[in-house]
C-alpha cells in the first residue's frame, strides 16, 4: 500500500514536472474569461439601474408638474390627469419593456457564459485527459524497457533540464 502512494507520489510529481505550464495556462485562462464574464454582466446591472432611474426620475418630474397644475386650477387638472395618467402608463409600459429586454439579455449572457465555460471544462478535462494517456503511454513505454533506475534518473533529469529552459 505503501509503495502505491509512492508511486501515486511520483507520478504527480512527474505530471508537475512535465505539464505544470499547461496546467497554470489553462487556469489563467479561465480565470481571465470568469473575470471578463463578471465585467460584462456588472456593466449590464449599472446599464439596467442607470435606465430604471432615468425612468423613476422621469415619472417623478412628470408627478411633480402634475401637482403645481393641480394647485392651479382644478378644472384644468382634471383634463391634465387624464393626460398624465395616459403617459405614465406608457411610460410604466415601456419599463416593463425594457425590464424584459434586459432580463433576456441577462439570460442570454448567462447561458453564453454556462456554455462557454463548460466548454472551457470540456476542454481542459480533454487534455488533462491527453496528458495523463501521455504520461501513462511513456511510463508503460519505460516499465516495459526495463530500464534500470540510473536510465530513468537520466530521463527525468533531461525532462527537468528542457523545462528549466
Amino acid at each position: 500500500m505503501a509503495k502505491k502512494n509512492t508511486e501515486g507520489e511520483n507520478l504527480s510529481r512527474i505530471k508537475e514536472i512535465l505539464f505544470g505550464e499547461d496546467l497554470t495556462s489553462i487556469e489563467d485562462r479561465f480565470e481571465a474569461f470568469r473575470k471578463e464574464s463578471s465585467e460584462s454582466l456588472r456593466k449590464l446591472e449599472v446599464g439596467f439601474a442607470k435606465k430604471l432611474s432615468d425612468l423613476e426620475k422621469l415619472i417623478n418630474s412628470e408627478k411633480e408638474k402634475v401637482t403645481e397644475k393641480y394647485d392651479e386650477n382644478k378644472e384644468v387638472q382634471q383634463t391634465i390627469n387624464k393626460v398624465v395618467k395616459s403617459d405614465l402608463s406608457k411610460i410604466a409600459s415601456r419599463l416593463e419593456e425594457e425590464k424584459t429586454k434586459i432580463k433576456q439579455l441577462l439570460i442570454q449572457t448567462e447561458e453564453k457564459t454556462v456554455a462557454q465555460s463548460r466548454k472551457l471544462e470540456d476542454n481542459v478535462l480533454s487534455s488533462i485527459e491527453n496528458l495523463k494517456n501521455k504520461l501513462n503511454e511513456k511510463l508503460e513505454n519505460l516499465n516495459n524497457s526495463k530500464a534500470s533506475n540510473d536510465v530513468i534518473a537520466d530521463i527525468f533529469q533531461g525532462i527537468a533540464e528542457k523545462l528549466r529552459k
